[in-house]
């Protein structure tokens, strides 16, 4: 069972189901970070960001 960190509560049963499913089914070394949000570049400026095709 892998071990579970959240960041936020799960927003519908879905996500607590696939949360659950994975903590029971991935290996004692996983860490599974859930409802984490990770702010990239892409978040703030979308399509208009230099580069992008």
């Amino acid at each position: 069972m892998a071990e579970q960190i959240s960041f936020a509560t799960p927003v519908n049963d879905a996500e607590r189901w696939a949360f659950s499913l994975l903590a029971d089914e991935l290996p004692d070394n996983y860490i599974l970070l859930t409802n984490v949000e990770i702010p990239t570049i892409w978040a703030s400026h979308g399509s208009r960001c230099a580069g992008y095709r």
